[in-house]
């Protein structure tokens, strides 16, 4: 198998948690559900995630998850060479993919703000890889994926995630590059 067709099957696969991770920022101007997850809470007297992950930003990367593989789902009868998964119980798959990227980015914003750093701080390689890691553990409840991906989503994730944000910012949709 040609490793363009190795990467064309991760992005496949991968996609509904890169959607999800992004639709907070795309649901940042709508004002309903603007909350805190952690509901202003602290832990050691610092925020337990900061006030920038809200309860509308995990809906809106639930809702943005479950469309991305609803439609996976509609196509997979036309594109077997690339699926991974089996998309016949869609609505679980794209609950484990939205969830487990928020739960990555979630903890690591524990992690930020326990070590005082800010939203907006610079936190290589984490900031770029806490929402693969939380997804792909909890898709691994259905499947595991293959190895090859694994590492292909380590190494092409970084690359793709800075490239996105600078676009990001240069448009105006984020306040920082990163």
């Amino acid at each position: 198998m040609s490793i363009i067709l190795l990467v064309i099957k991760t992005i496949w696969f991968i996609l509904p948690a890169y959607v999800a991770n992004m639709a907070p920022l795309i649901c940042k101007n709508i004002k309903f559900l603007d909350r805190p997850i952690d509901f202003n809470k602290t832990f050691r007297d610092k925020p337990i995630f900061g006030k920038h992950k809200t309860i509308r930003g995990l809906l809106c990367a639930i809702i943005a998850g479950e469309t991305i593989v609803f439609l996976q789902y509609m196509t997979s009868p036309y594109l077997d060479s690339i699926l991974v998964l089996n998309y016949n119980n869609w609505f679980l798959v794209g609950l484990l993919f939205s969830v487990g990227s928020m739960a990555g980015d979630l903890i690591e914003s524990f992690f930020k703000r326990q070590l005082n750093k800010s939203g907006g701080d610079k936190w290589f390689p984490f900031d770029q890889l806490d929402f693969i890691v939380g997804s792909l553990i909890f898709i691994s409840i259905l499947q595991v994926p293959p190895l090859y991906m694994i590492i292909i989503l380590l190494l092409l994730t970084p690359v793709l995630h800075l490239l996105t944000n600078y676009i990001a910012y240069k448009i105006k949709v984020k306040d920082v590059m990163w």
